[in-house]
């Protein structure tokens, strides 16, 4: 399943990182500012988001 292997590929990316690299700040399109920690904690929520999701329609 790709959504499996992109995951893999993302936290193989993200041991890559220093802490220093996982805490500092970014400038997205918009000009706001982030971190990478914040970034994969936006992410694993939007995940089991629709994961519930699926789940939920699984079981009607």
């Amino acid at each position: 399943m790709e959504a499996i292997q992109y995951r893999g590929e993302i936290l193989s990316l993200l041991k890559s990182f220093t802490d220093e690299d996982f805490m500092k700040a970014h400038e997205d399109a918009d000009g706001n500012l982030f971190t990478i920690h914040q970034y994969v904690n936006d992410f694993i929520w939007h995940d089991q988001h629709h994961i519930g999701q699926m789940k939920n329609f699984i079981s009607n």
